[in-house]
């Protein structure tokens, strides 16, 4: 699913169809509409194809387009397909159309006077509930330092990535970037900052939209109206043993994002983390995991993380304090940022050594509250964990435990895939039961 609306139109409405795609397009909902004249009987190859991966087809209802015969038939092929309609009337028809009696039961979008924001946000609201490409957005996170967060990030979404075939985006959003240190040459990195190919390219606009660099400001968060950029078009590509059809990306941190954990005018904050969840949301529409590695602070950079992601996975280690650190996080998404859409919060047990106490995960995996939140597999203290003094690597990514070809290293790699594989279950049945329920409130609106 690639697109959140497919536009049909009739020709005389193109210019309409126009205006709501560019708006669609900047609140991350990427919209397809077809501009070319059609001829014939049959619909082009891309028309079926973007219906197709749509998850619903915007009705721009107008007196032309009720006698439109390829209109029509675009609202035939959705509905054979088991595609929602949403009807959105720019303009007044009589009621007793074929199309009419065809979408007769639908609640439709009124926009006679235009897409004031107040109707487009009754259109957004609409699309986002039929929006069913369900990519996760995962931020690893623990608000105590020092529990490998980091290096589970790479080495567990790089699993995925090499032995799942997924293609993965991470998102360095520690203003220490240590995530980008791990996996990219220092060279690379710095060339690539100083383009604004990086993070502060997902709060505001910088070079690659042919803006002025938002790093060359600390103390001033610019606001404006152009849409994100593509994060692949910035992300940075990490190349190792995978399929060459496949993504393995970072989007490379830097220290200039601590601007958002500044004091800053208020607006210009909230505009940028506007942009942050469009552009993730755009990344969602090509990438099967979004990961967010995020820096153990409550700033503007976690409440940003917190907001776009559907999951949240914290890494603990077998020490007392894990548990209340749990509780923290729990109390922060609760009280201080007060989410209202709560990502699923999982945890993983990390860097577990024979000689760890085990009354800890005991008193995790009894908590009421946090229990079934953890993830059955352990990851084990391993020294292929730690970096390794090898010199200058032609390629960082292959010091990663995944890549490991040293002693017991199978036994490494064999947990990091079973470490892999059981996250991934979690979120796909995650991702399922919206499916399912998006599916059903679909029909029930259909059947109204």
């Amino acid at each position: 699913m690639s697109n959140a609306a497919f536009i049909s139109c009739s020709v005389d409405d193109v210019e309409h169809a126009k205006g709501l795609e560019n708006l669609l397009d900047n609140a991350g909902l990427p919209a397809w509409l077809y501009t070319q004249p059609l001829s014939g009987t049959e619909f082009p190859t891309e028309i079926v194809e973007a219906i197709s991966t749509s998850s619903c087809v915007v009705l721009l209802i107008s007196p032309s387009s009720v006698k439109s015969k390829w209109v029509e038939r675009e609202v035939h092929f959705a509905i054979a397909n088991g595609i929602p309609i949403v009807p959105v009337e720019i303009a007044a028809t009589p009621p007793n159309s074929a199309l009419h009696f065809r979408i007769g039961a639908l609640t439709r979008v009124n926009a006679l006077t235009g897409f004031t924001p107040a109707v487009l946000e009754e259109l957004k609201r609409t699309i986002k509930s039929h929006y069913r490409r369900f990519n996760p957005v995962i931020a690893v996170m623990n608000m105590k330092g020092g529990v490998g967060k980091t290096t589970l990030s790479a080495n567990i979404f790089g699993g995925l990535f090499k032995w799942r075939k997924k293609n993965v985006l991470l998102v360095d959003l520690d203003p220490q970037y240590n995530l980008t240190q791990l996996l990219v040459h220092q060279q690379s990195h710095i060339a690539d900052v100083d383009r604004d190919r990086s993070v502060i390219s997902a709060f505001e606009s910088g070079q690659p939209l042919g803006r002025p660099s938002p790093a060359l400001e600390l103390t001033k968060i610019s606001r404006t109206t152009l849409p994100p950029v593509d994060p692949s078009q910035i992300a940075h590509r990490i190349e190792f043993d995978g399929d060459a059809q496949t993504r393995f990306d970072l989007v490379l941190g830097q220290f200039e994002i601590a601007k958002y954990t500044l004091p800053q005018n208020g607006r210009n904050v909230d505009a940028s983390m506007t942009h942050f969840k469009r552009f993730i949301d755009m990344a969602r529409t090509q990438y099967d995991l979004v990961v967010l590695d995020v820096s153990p602070a409550s700033s503007h950079l976690t409440l940003a993380a917190v907001s776009a992601a559907t999951h949240i996975l914290a890494p603990v280690r077998p020490d007392k304090y894990s548990l209340r650190g749990l509780k923290a996080m729990r109390r922060l998404m609760d009280e201080l940022f007060a989410i209202q859409e709560q990502p699923t919060f999982l945890a993983i047990m990390n860097d577990v050594a024979p000689d760890s106490p085990t009354d800890v995960e005991g008193d995790i995996r009894d908590n009421r509250e946090f229990g079934s939140s953890l993830l059955s597999t352990v990851i084990p203290h391993s020294r292929y964990f730690f970096a390794r003094n090898t010199g200058v690597a032609q390629n960082p990514a292959d010091r990663l435990a995944i890549n490991a070809n040293g002693w017991h290293s199978d036994k490494i790699k064999g947990v990091l895939r079973l470490a892999g594989d059981e996250l991934l279950e979690r979120v796909n049945a995650d991702a399922e039961a919206i499916r399912r329920n998006v599916g059903d409130a679909a029909e029930i609106h259909q059947e109204i």
